[in-house]
């Protein structure tokens, strides 16, 4: 027990001290398909198309993130039916060379709206603090 204790006690202080964050690192298909809609033409993602990225509870790559976490998450209507289209999760600094700063809030997420042939979906830009945060 008090080795279990002590293991703790040092992570959280190794992790106060490197101050980085542990991100999911995916990207699903309708993402990658349409890149450029959705995010800066030179941003470089280096892995593939995975459908395990819209499911929050699937087992994910993690990647050591100097700034915060990102998460774009694209939804549309279907059927009359609002559906999850793509998402999209890395660090921030992987995709934009300007880094925001999320001083008092955890998380920060704006939505814009985006058509691809003729269809609306709505992107949702977040951006967050903290291992593996959503």
């Amino acid at each position: 027990m008090p080795i279990y204790f002590f293991g703790c006690v040092f992570f959280y202080w190794v992790k106060g001290i490197r101050g980085d964050n542990l991100c999911y690192r995916c990207a699903s298909e309708h993402i990658i398909s349409n890149w450029g809609t959705y995010l800066p033409i030179l941003a470089v993602m280096d892995s593939s198309a995975t459908k395990r990225c819209t499911n929050e509870s699937a087992h994910l790559d993690t990647v050591v993130c100097k700034s915060p976490c990102f998460i774009l998450n694209v939804t549309g209507i279907y059927e009359e039916k609002l559906v999850t289209y793509g998402v999209l999760r890395g660090c921030q600094s992987t995709f934009w060379s300007k880094v925001s700063k999320l001083d008092d809030t955890k998380r920060n997420c704006t939505t814009k709206m985006k058509v691809i042939r003729k269809r609306e979906f709505h992107a949702e830009y977040c951006f967050c603090n903290g291992d593996h945060c959503q």
